[in-house]
């Protein structure tokens, strides 16, 4: 039991830290262009 919580519970973060990644490109992403134009 304990262990599949904590598996659930690691899906969870890496979920949660691809997106701030994802957040983090756009952010980058957007800097670039703002800086070529």
């Amino acid at each position: 039991m304990k262990n599949s919580k904590g598996i659930g519970a690691k899906t969870n973060n890496s979920s949660r830290l691809a997106s701030m990644v994802a957040r983090e490109t756009q952010n980058v992403a957007a800097c670039c262009r703002n800086v070529r134009s």
